[in-house]
């Protein structure tokens, strides 16, 4: 019993773990009816998955907003897609360049908030939209 059990032990050590690819659709209008929307707008990963922005409809540009300590900001060009490997746990905020003051933000937890919370608790959105936006995301965490 004991060599079947450390041949699997061995098994699942020997496994590595596959990264996830998570899709964010940038989107003039969403499919709820939201305009200048990221579908979706939060996403929940873990360390070593990437996320990829594609510019569905044109005009937007994805860009960190914060970024956990530690990790790599971005901010992509108009219309390109943007290849995001998450590497360090937390709360990733982004937005739409082009559309930030009209509340275009997104969020991905990273394995767990709790790295940067208050950095992320301390961001103080402009207008209502975004306030609205930047609630909904916050009340995921």
């Amino acid at each position: 019993m004991k060599p079947l059990m450390l041949a699997a032990l061995f098994a699942m050590i020997s496994v590595p773990a596959v990264a996830a690819e998570h899709v964010v659709r940038m989107l003039n209008v969403g499919n709820d009816g939201t305009r200048m929307a990221f579908e979706p707008s939060l996403v929940k990963a873990s360390a070593g998955d990437t996320v990829v922005f594609k510019p569905e409809d044109g005009g937007h540009a994805a860009a960190s907003i914060i970024v956990p300590s530690g990790a790599d900001p971005w901010d992509e060009a108009l219309n390109a897609e943007a290849r995001i490997t998450v590497t360090v746990p937390g709360v990733y905020l982004f937005k739409s360049r082009p559309h930030f003051a009209v509340g275009m933000i997104g969020m991905i937890i990273v394995d767990s908030p709790d790295a940067n919370r208050e950095a992320i608790n301390g961001f103080r959105p402009r207008g209502s939209l975004m306030r609205k936006r930047f609630e909904a995301l916050q009340g995921q965490l």
